[in-house]
């Protein structure tokens, strides 16, 4: 990592953090509404801070791998259960360093965003190294499911929802059914075959909630 430039520009960003964070929100929202789910239950100017505490932990410690590489570890573990999956991290990232670029200005150089976008990348890394594998991408069904990466986010994060409060399979296929893509899929293929495929989607996510 460039630790310089990453503490170099981090500090213009830490002076006025919490105008950044509340832009990183309206920004990840504005561009990425489908992942609003995942912070139903959130106050969200508590998690402004508690991000802008992640990011002052994550620079302070660049040169302090061992405690990073164990802090990162746990973090990583934590968000699975927020729901956050491999899918989410590229969104988050696009997001992150557009905002940076926003509150940077001048100071946003070519060699700043590529020491941002190598941190980004070996952060991510090690929060899933400790999530331990239990991330995997939405491509696991996408053979039942031929959509784009934003709708299949929308309908996991609906999933999962469904699954938290205890929903039976029945009732979380019947639910979805409901759903205005699937009444779109409903049309093109029939309703049988519509059922089959929730219902594969359904199992296969709650298979992964429970591990």
């Amino acid at each position: 990592m460039k630790i310089e430039i990453l503490e170099e520009t981090f500090t213009a960003i830490k002076s006025n953090g919490e105008e950044f964070t509340k832009s990183f929100y309206k920004n990840l929202f504005i561009k990425y509404p489908e992942v609003k789910p995942l912070f139903s239950n959130v106050v969200i100017e508590e998690q402004e801070k508690k991000l802008l505490i992640s990011l002052v932990l994550v620079i302070d410690n660049l040169r302090n791998f061992t405690y990073l590489k164990n802090m990162l570890y746990n973090l990583g573990e934590r968000h699975l259960q927020y729901d956050v999956i491999s899918d989410h991290y590229p969104l988050v990232g696009e997001i992150l360093l557009g905002t940076l670029e926003q509150h940077l200005g001048s100071k946003w150089t070519t060699e700043a965003q590529q020491a941002w976008t190598e941190a980004y990348n070996a952060i991510v890394d090690l929060m899933l190294e400790g999530a331990k594998e239990k991330y995997r991408p939405l491509s696991f069904y996408t053979k039942e499911l031929k959509s784009n990466l934003m709708e299949r986010l929308r309908i996991e994060s609906l999933t999962r929802k469904y699954i938290r409060k205890n929903n039976s399979t029945d009732t979380i296929v019947q639910k979805l059914m409901k759903d205005t893509y699937f009444q779109e899929i409903q049309q093109q293929i029939g309703s049988a075959k519509t059922v089959k495929i929730i219902s594969s989607i359904v199992q296969k996510i709650n298979n992964r909630h429970n591990n």
